[in-house]
């Protein structure tokens, strides 16, 4: 139960356009295949670090500190409802021009959502509400569950956005 519950979290907070989406989406626009995959492997690996992070140091910072953990979880809270207004309000302008020549797409990937404070706060939100105490292979499968869905998902979002027919749309 708590993997499918982690799973159809986490697969909402993708779903949820966003920093990442809108990336990927505008990468896969230009058509450049090559570039989708940096971008994806980009935001893949930040994921993989906002896991190991969570994982290793925010657990242990909520296991001695839980005042933090609600501060966190309130503050993810307020942080949402502020992303859903932003989107809402900013729906109809348009996306920033591409980047230019020697643009590096895997670090824009990257540093994306790292510079995000909505991954941080939905990541240790997640991750300060499961006790792994005991099981380390349920950790392990949680953080390979994350890093494959994040992967598929982003990959799906940038190579169907570079498919001709959408681009001629």
């Amino acid at each position: 139960m708590l993997f499918i519950s982690i799973f159809f979290i986490h697969l909402c907070v993708l779903v949820v356009p966003g920093p990442d989406f809108l990336l990927n989406s505008r990468t896969g626009l230009t058509g450049n295949k090559k570039a989708v995959i940096q971008v994806v492997t980009g935001t893949t690996l930040r994921a993989i670090i906002w896991v190991l992070f969570s994982l290793l140091g925010l657990h242990l910072i909520f296991q001695y500190y839980p005042f933090l953990r609600e501060l966190v979880l309130f503050g993810g809270s307020v942080y949402l409802f502020y992303l859903a207004f932003q989107i809402y309000r900013s729906a109809d302008l348009p996306l920033p021009a591409e980047h230019g020549i020697g643009h590096s797409y895997f670090f824009t990937g990257l540093l994306t959502n790292l510079t995000n404070p909505k991954a941080l706060l939905y990541f240790s939100s997640i991750f300060s509400i499961i006790h792994f105490g005991s099981n380390p292979s349920t950790v392990f499968f949680i953080f390979i569950m994350i890093t494959l869905e994040t992967l598929i998902w982003f990959l799906f979002v940038g190579l169907a956005f570079s498919h001709s027919g959408i681009q001629k749309q």
